[in-house]
């Protein structure tokens, strides 16, 4: 709110442009997005965007039950496994999958211990996606379906690994913790 608010006043038309774009951005064959896939008969605006948060905030509630469930067994919340597969769950199950939305998911990698394997197959199938858009003039029906499948099937996997995983450094010591702050 701190940051937003000032846009807002000043420029409220400014302000809420992206997110209008957004609302109205058809889940077409350019979204790369499972609701392209699933539900291709769908329309801009209400029915996927209803869908599709919907199907996020389903998806992020269990991630939420999950932590809670796992914070009461470890004793404290598992927050960075909990950001990890949201972001996952965001990204598979959103309107729209960009070619940015990778930016968010690569650095969990190094934060939290998820095998290697999976590291690459989210590369193999997030770069495989995008080939259909910069390899082909026009993605070709069958292969973008199955790449989107693919990169999504990837994305939940990796939200359930993130939540089964542990941080990849471990806190400080009591006594380094300290000093540090």
């Amino acid at each position: 709110v701190a940051v937003n608010l000032p846009f807002m006043i000043f420029d409220y038309g400014g302000w809420r442009a992206p997110f209008a774009f957004q609302a109205l951005r058809p889940a077409d064959v350019s979204a790369n997005s499972i609701w392209s896939v699933l539900a291709p008969s769908m329309t801009a605006g209400g029915p996927v965007n209803r869908v599709s948060a919907a199907a996020c905030a389903t998806g992020i509630a269990l991630v939420m039950v999950s932590g809670w469930r796992r914070g009461r067994r470890d004793g404290g919340f598992p927050f960075l496994p909990a950001c990890a597969a949201t972001v996952a769950v965001f990204v598979a199950l959103g309107k729209v999958h960009s070619p940015q939305y990778a930016l968010w998911i690569l650095p969990f990698f190094a934060l939290l211990r998820i095998d290697r394997v999976w590291w690459q197959l989210f590369l193999i199938s997030d770069l495989w996606l995008f080939a259909q858009f910069t390899a082909f003039d026009h993605p070709q029906p069958g292969l973008h379906a199955s790449a989107v499948v693919l990169a999504d099937v990837v994305l939940l996997a990796l939200a359930v690994l993130a939540m089964r995983s542990e941080p990849a450094l471990e806190p400080l010591p009591p006594d380094l913790a300290d000093l540090a702050g």
